[in-house]
């Protein structure tokens, strides 16, 4: 038994408190034993300023925040052991609960740890599972990016059942199956924020369900696929390499879908695109009134203002949008031009 372990319950309280991130899950890692008593120390001392996120990559990664302190879990199978010595399993004589599982961990000079694993689907559940448990917070942020295929379903389904909602994903596909996607997707479309980066053809994306979606690299996405996102925040970039980015004309008709009572959810649409944009076009025939926002409040050093800002109403219920047009340069020197409309509450 740990000295540590042989003083009263308040005393323990009082050093955990004093604990940083790296102290708190190198106890809990000692023994199944060492692992109750620092979840149990830690719904004491309730850590309400604790967040967890979570990576899935070609390496993944398990990052706990608390204030300003920081601490990683890296996971990586054998094919990246060659670029570090291999250390002897630290766990090998514990009674933890990962003991069955072969694996070894090196110190990392980033705050964190790097382990090394024979079966990383295995291990970043578990770890996942554990780092979960130990501090009793869901997952903040998912970085899912999936590589050749290893779609790593059951965690995805097992977050998900853990968690009634999943605050912001990030997903980018990469040598994965329709099948594999569409399930990936099913589970993920109940994220409030998703931030969605696919280069697949024929991915049809009105198929999902979204609350706020960024759609990078969305040089893919046309008009009927437009009409059929139904979210209430849409931010979309066509910046690179669009072939056939949207233009006035389906805009126009876009708008003219608003205001005939499509998109009752949309709060916020975000255009960017290499393609000029002339507001006057998109609001050809429609009527309009001047608006009431500060031009002041978008134009400034980096976005000059070239249309607008004006109100369209609904025609069937006089629900107020405002819409206007800038440009500005992006990082890469490039001019983009921008349509916003933005739906009054």
């Amino acid at each position: 038994m740990l000295p540590l372990y042989k003083l009263d319950v308040l005393s323990l309280e009082q050093i955990f408190k004093s604990f940083d991130l790296k102290e708190i899950i190198a106890l809990a890692l000692l023994s199944t034993r060492s692992f109750i008593i620092a979840r149990s120390l830690l719904r004491c001392t309730r850590p309400e300023n604790v967040s967890i996120d979570l990576e899935i990559r070609r390496r993944h990664k398990i990052t706990v925040y608390r204030e300003s302190e920081m601490f990683r879990i890296y996971v990586m199978n054998n094919c990246y052991l060659r670029e570090g010595k291999r250390l002897r399993n630290v766990l090998e004589a514990t009674k933890s609960k990962f003991q069955r599982l072969e694996f070894s961990i090196l110190n990392n000079c980033d705050g964190g740890i790097s382990t090394y694993w024979e079966d990383e689907n295995i291990a970043i559940r578990m770890l996942y599972e554990y780092i979960s448990s130990l501090f009793y917070k869901p997952i903040t942020e998912l970085v899912y990016q999936p590589k050749n295929g290893n779609m790593h379903l059951d965690l995805l389904e097992s977050i998900m059942k853990n968690q009634n909602s999943l605050p912001n994903a990030m997903i980018r596909f990469t040598g994965s199956s329709w099948l594999g996607i569409d399930r990936a997707m099913r589970v993920l479309s109940v994220a409030q924020n998703i931030t969605l980066d696919v280069t697949l053809p024929n991915f049809w994306i009105p198929k999902y369900k979204y609350q706020n979606l960024t759609i990078e690299y969305g040089n893919w996405v046309n008009l009927p696929e437009l009409k059929g996102i139904d979210c209430e925040s849409l931010y979309l970039c066509q910046t690179f390499a669009s072939l056939n980015p949207l233009k006035d004309r389906e805009l126009k008709e876009f708008v003219n879908m608003w205001m005939s009572g499509c998109f009752p959810n949309l709060k916020d649409f975000r255009l960017e695109t290499n393609s000029s944009i002339s507001l006057e076009n998109i609001l050809m025939g429609i009527s309009t009134e001047l608006s009431g926002i500060d031009r002041f409040d978008i134009e400034d050093e980096y976005n000059v203002l070239t249309g607008g800002p004006l109100n369209i109403r609904q025609l069937n219920n006089g629900q107020v949008a405002t819409v206007y047009t800038v440009d500005f340069e992006n990082s890469e020197g490039e001019d983009v031009a921008v349509f916003v409309m933005i739906v009054a509450d």
